[in-house]
């Protein structure tokens, strides 16, 4: 089977990837949420070196995460989601995620169990979009979801996650 030619980017393509944009922001939360899976498999399994997590895909490591029953059906769909949305974004330089989209993924994040203080950011599209805008919701998206995932996975916060939410320790002894 033959690829097909990628599409030749255009000048305003490149220039517009060096401006900071919501991209940026939903994947490096991606990212936190892919490390998040990741530890949460390391202390799960028994052997983890046996399957190199270090190099395993975002989409692995999710279905992983519902085989194990880590995470459960609502949340599966979820990060799946998000998993699509990103590759979306990473492999096609004119896909830019719309504030609809995110508001729509904010109402499967509420769906899914994710907890937010306020539940226009979900609700009434267009209060959300006055107040939180895009990069709002993004960010408030991965926040709540990366928090959720902790507790889930650690609810005391006594396992691999402890050392993300302890206080610094103070040098003025």
């Amino acid at each position: 089977m033959a690829r097909s030619k990628r599409p030749t980017p255009e000048i305003n393509q490149i220039m517009n990837l060096l401006e900071p944009t919501s991209s940026l922001g939903f994947i490096r939360g991606h990212l936190v949420i892919e490390g998040i899976l990741i530890e949460a498999l390391r202390a799960r399994l028994s052997c983890p070196e046996a399957i190199q997590l270090e190099d395993m895909t975002y989409a692995r490591a999710v279905g992983l995460c519902r085989a194990l029953e880590l995470i459960d059906e609502r949340m599966f769909g979820l990060l799946r989601k998000i998993g699509k949305i990103r590759n979306q974004m990473a492999h096609d330089l004119s896909y830019d995620l719309t504030f609809s989209e995110a508001f729509s993924l904010a109402g499967l994040a509420a769906k899914s169990g994710i907890d937010f203080s306020d539940a226009t950011i979900y609700a009434d599209e267009f209060a959300s979009r006055q107040q939180y805008g895009l990069e709002g919701i993004i960010q408030e998206l991965f926040q709540n979801l990366a928090q959720n995932l902790v507790s889930l996975f650690d609810p005391n916060l006594e396992g691999p996650f402890s050392e993300f939410f302890s206080p610094p320790s103070s040098s003025l002894s």
